[in-house]
């Protein structure tokens, strides 16, 4: 039985194989096998790695260069599609990098308009507030320029402004240079006693008699005509403010404003009053100072240019200290306050006068 095996498998595999012929070629093509669970389905199946072949059907039989020419056509074409997809995939990523910087440039150019714009309204805002506050400041200017009060009475120092540049007139501050005329003693019994400053008559030495008077004249609000006057330091030592000033001769060669004031005056006799050889200080308490202040007639004094720490009164001027006679009129007492002596006379009509001008000469 063995040898019938035999013979019969190697019957079997002799009938199996096609007949050659003596040039070597085949007579027929072999059956094609069934296809294996572990064939590839892929190029690698030809030692081609990357290349996929469209279907799951093996290549034709052919030669290895029509195969491979074959697949490598489809994979030219293959990366051309993909050479063309990145070409617009790039094209698209450039167009939207330029997109990005358009608005990048628009947005930067609104936030400039934005900030010029807030810019110039601040600007104009400090324009303005800079504009609101030098009218303030000049406003100021123009209140602390107005004539200073003194509830204490005393001397002011220093003199305001001078207005008479920026007012309407008579409103305005001006220095009122006279001369002393000779005095009227007739009040007292002692001659020695009544004193006027600066103590020289203009027939005595004309540079030594002058005397000036610093003076301010104001407008009395919400009234039209009616104004005031108010002194600075002055020689004869008297402090007024905001006299009333009254129109006088209205109309006429003689028109002025006239004030008027009650004072005390005090002398300081440089000759011996008494016996007693002492400094004596005397009072005239009932003395009057007045002054006329004219708007038309012209003065005549002083001859040269005017000196003072304002504007000159442009018209005549006559300022007056005057003080009646009577009882107790002048009281002199001494260091220790003891009287020394009575020069009252008793006529009350009797007058002492110190009187400044400026015309007559």
């Amino acid at each position: 039985m063995g040898k019938t095996d035999k013979h019969r498998r190697a019957s079997s595999v002799s009938s199996s194989l096609p007949p050659i012929s003596q040039d070597g070629s085949f007579h027929g093509a072999p059956p094609v096998p069934e296809r294996s669970t572990y064939r590839l389905s892929n190029g690698r199946a030809m030692g081609l790695p990357g290349f996929e072949f469209e279907n799951h059907n093996p290549p034709q039989y052919g030669t290895y260069s029509e195969a491979y020419s074959s697949v490598t056509e489809k994979h030219s074409e293959r990366s051309v599609a993909s050479a063309n997809g990145s070409n617009s995939t790039s094209a698209s990523k450039k167009y939207g990098w330029r997109k990005l910087v358009l608005y990048g440039v628009i947005i930067a150019l609104v936030i400039l308009g934005i900030g010029l714009g807030v810019g110039l309204g601040l600007g104009n805002r400090h324009k303005s507030s800079s504009t609101s506050q030098n009218e303030s400041i000049g406003s100021a200017s123009s209140s602390s320029s107005s004539p200073p009060s003194s509830e204490s009475g005393s001397a002011q120092d220093a003199p305001p402004a001078n207005l008479a540049s920026t007012t309407t007139f008579p409103a305005g501050s001006y220095t009122f240079n006279t001369y002393l005329s000779p005095p009227v003693t007739d009040c007292t019994s002692n001659p020695s006693t009544w004193l006027c400053y600066p103590y020289s008559t203009y027939g005595e030495s004309a540079s030594s008699s002058s005397a000036a008077f610093d003076w301010v004249i104001s407008k009395v609000p919400n009234t039209p005509n009616n104004y005031s006057i108010s002194s600075t330091k002055n020689p004869i030592d008297l402090t007024f403010t905001n006299l009333p000033l009254t129109l006088k001769s209205a109309g006429t060669a003689e028109e002025h404003y006239f004030l008027q004031t009650p004072m005390e005056k005090t002398t300081k006799p440089t000759t011996q009053l008494g016996s007693d050889s002492v400094a004596a200080t005397c009072h005239f308490t009932d003395t009057t100072f007045q002054a006329y202040l004219y708007t038309k007639k012209p003065k005549t004094y002083p001859k040269s240019d005017e000196n003072g720490a304002y504007t000159a009164w442009p018209h005549a001027v006559k300022v007056e200290q005057v003080s009646g006679g009577g009882a107790g009129t002048p009281s002199c007492i001494g260091p220790s306050g003891s009287s020394l002596g009575d020069f009252s006379v008793e006529d009350n009509g009797l007058l002492c006068d110190c009187l400044y001008l400026n015309t007559g000469t």
